[in-house]
């Protein structure tokens, strides 16, 4: 998981982390056709960056709709018209992946409003207006009866296609999430690997999203297997932390470095379960490790905003020292990954 731009203008104590390979492997018994390989915009949108998302078609007639895939849901999320506020309608449209208007599709079956099924400790609490429609990845590939909330709201930026195994509950009973559905008739497995994409890499590295396998051109062959359930998120545990700077800009840092280039966050011995989360572009980290972070580059946490806010000076130094910062990632037994 290769993190980018861990400080830009204002930051939380949290790096960036949507740049990642993920292969989740969930196998169901019955052998079925081949992956899926979801088509992928041209676009780079986003209000915390710069993300590829991935094209889905929603609704009859079908509406062409920018997301981003979500690791952590089960549901799929669409903007609304009523989420373009004051921006205007073709400004928003583009900017947050294109807006769904349930009423134009003859395939909307209405469930009503219910709260977003998300982890309220990120993000707060959210309500969507919630129904049943037809969701198409491909030419040829399509599921109808899919769960579909659409959000009239700003605080969620961009629409979502949850990539969770996992029934979703309503008043009616409990309906089946859009990767079970595939599942049951058209891909082999619960399987699903995602890159996100970097823009910066090369010329532009463009985002992956297969269902049902794997992107064999960004696998890399390797023995490391992770314990994952398909009824929880992703769960991996990271075994240490450290940072590096340019040695001739470590001076510039704070007395914590002492000369070194190189620093611990944290070791094996106070290793930490991370939920893989692609909603957030952000590796959240425990406050200790925030603490940690404060004394080694004199920043100053803002609890009105909830941010730490970098003067320009603050963020020249920072963008000097060129940080890289390495972890391990493994699974419970303790076989690690190194990434940078």
């Amino acid at each position: 998981m290769p993190s980018a731009g861990f400080f830009t203008t204002a930051v939380q104590c949290y790096l960036r982390t949507r740049t990642i390979l993920l292969l989740i492997s969930l196998v169901v018994s019955q052998v079925r056709s081949s992956a899926i390989s979801v088509p992928v915009s041209t676009q780079w949108i986003g209000d915390d960056g710069d993300w590829n998302p991935v094209i889905i078609r929603v609704g009859h007639p079908p509406q062409y709709l920018n997301v981003l895939a979500d690791t952590v849901s089960q549901e799929t999320w669409v903007i609304g018209q009523a989420g373009s506020g004051n921006s205007g309608y073709s400004i928003c449209s583009s900017d947050r992946g294109g807006l769904f208007a349930s009423n134009e599709s003859n395939s909307w079956q209405s469930l009503g409003g219910y709260a977003l099924g998300m982890d309220a400790q990120l993000f707060g609490v959210g309500a969507g207006y919630y129904g049943l429609d037809e969701i198409a990845l491909a030419s040829n590939v399509s599921v109808s009866g899919q769960i579909i909330s659409v959000v009239n709201d700003t605080q969620y930026w961009l629409g979502c296609l949850g990539l969770g195994s996992k029934a979703s509950n309503f008043t009616n009973g409990e309906q089946p999430s859009f990767l079970s559905s595939l599942a049951s008739h058209t891909i082999p497995s619960l399987s699903y690997s995602y890159t996100a994409g970097a823009p910066y890499q090369l010329k532009q590295v463009p985002s992956s999203l297969v269902l049902g396998g794997f992107d064999l051109n960004r696998f890399h062959n390797n023995d490391i297997t992770f314990q994952l359930s398909p009824d929880m998120n992703p769960v991996v545990s990271i075994e240490q932390l450290s940072v590096t700077a340019a040695p001739a800009a470590v001076s510039n840092l704070s007395a914590l470095w002492s000369g070194n280039a190189q620093i611990s966050l944290f070791d094996a011995s106070d290793s930490y379960l991370f939920t893989i989360d692609s909603s957030t572009p952000f590796l959240w980290l425990p406050e200790a490790v925030c603490a940690k972070l404060e004394e080694a580059f004199n920043i100053t946490y803002n609890d009105e905003v909830q941010l730490y806010l970098l003067s320009d000076t603050q963020h020249q130094t920072l963008k000097i020292a060129n940080l890289s910062f390495t972890y391990d990632v493994a699974d419970f037994s303790g076989h690690r990954i190194r990434s940078h």
